[in-house]
């Protein structure tokens, strides 16, 4: 009887110990986030099952909020380059998130560059046709 309460004993010790560690690497990831850092996710383990599942429930955060990022920063690189063809579109963000109204801004100032370099080449060429005009005209009078 003992033994079995021994046993028990410290497999409780065990579980508070993979428990604490969980938790420690936790809170060190999560200091990471909030600076910005979405390189690495918790990777100790533990025998209790509801401790596991936030684990998971974290990490899976943690790997999709750095897809978004990445696919935001790909489409920005786009635009850095004067290619203003994409629009950003990010999968399964909730409607009026903050993600998703960043997304929306991205895309308005895509379009409000698109719409300003629309508008100055069409004053281009207007410019063009107008200084042949006046070019002929000059022509002209001389």
């Amino acid at each position: 009887m003992a033994d079995h309460f021994n046993t028990y004993i410290k497999k409780v010790e065990d579980g508070s110990k993979e428990d604490a560690f969980l938790i420690e690497d936790a809170q060190k990831i999560i200091e990471q986030i909030k600076h910005g850092n979405y390189e690495k996710t918790i990777q100790s383990t533990t025998s209790n099952q509801a401790l596991e599942q936030f684990k998971t429930g974290v990490n899976d955060m943690i790997l999709e909020t750095k897809q978004h990022l990445a696919n935001i920063n790909m489409i920005l690189g786009e635009y850095s380059e004067y290619n203003y063809l994409s629009k950003v579109s990010l999968e399964n963000i909730q409607e009026g998130s903050a993600l998703q109204m960043l997304v929306e801004n991205i895309n308005t100032l895509r379009d409000s560059i698109t719409a300003m370099l629309v508008e100055n080449k069409q004053n281009g060429l207007v410019l063009g046709n107008s200084s042949d005009f006046l070019l002929e005209n000059v022509n002209l009078l001389s």
